[in-house]
């Protein structure tokens, strides 16, 4: 998967909102997907929120198709506490290897000021964006500023009605995911 920029529209169709608080709502919508996004690492150049009383909808510059991989460094067990005296491991290191997912021999040491360490180092891969955004819009829209959220039977709904409907847009593809908010 190459990480070519691409532009991407998220609407939210919803049944009447009231007008004195469309721009609340779209600037609330907006500020929390962008916060999700750099949280994410997600890289953008540029977010711009519309609103109409049917619709919230922000409109995403140069969209980083995936997150990039990270170099991971986690510190395990000081090595006099990860060996016992005939060299052999401890239940500390073998624990610490297997909350890796890794095997003992793929463990590295770390030498420090205050001793010497197992360390596990590897790569996470990044996930891929189309994969994140609905989790971060479902987070968006839980964290918009209503003070009184409508009830159906059991169901507390997001917004002050019903949703309509929820579509990504991007340069190559139109998804519209299932939602219950």
């Amino acid at each position: 998967m190459t990480n070519t920029p691409r532009d991407l529209l998220i609407e939210l169709g919803t049944e009447e909102l009231p007008p004195k608080a469309l721009r609340k709502l779209s600037e609330a919508f907006c500020e929390e997907v962008v916060k999700q996004l750099q949280d994410a690492d997600i890289g953008f150049t540029d977010a711009k929120a519309y609103a109409s009383p049917r619709r919230l909808a922000i409109l995403l510059s140069k969209v980083a198709e995936k997150q990039p991989d990270r170099a991971l460094e986690r510190k395990g067990p000081a090595l006099n506490a990860a060996y016992d005296q005939e060299g052999k491991p401890t239940k500390a290191a073998l624990g610490f290897a297997r909350s890796c997912g890794v095997e003992l021999d793929a463990l590295s040491t770390l030498e420090t000021e205050q001793g010497a360490w197992l360390v596990y180092r590897g790569e996470q891969k990044g996930q891929a964006t189309s994969a994140l955004v609905p989790e971060i819009v479902a987070q968006a829209l839980s964290r918009l500023p209503i003070p009184k959220r409508m009830r159906w039977g059991r169901a507390v709904r997001t917004l002050f009605g019903r949703c309509t409907g929820l579509s990504y847009c991007s340069a190559k593809k139109l998804s519209t995911p299932s939602f219950s908010a």
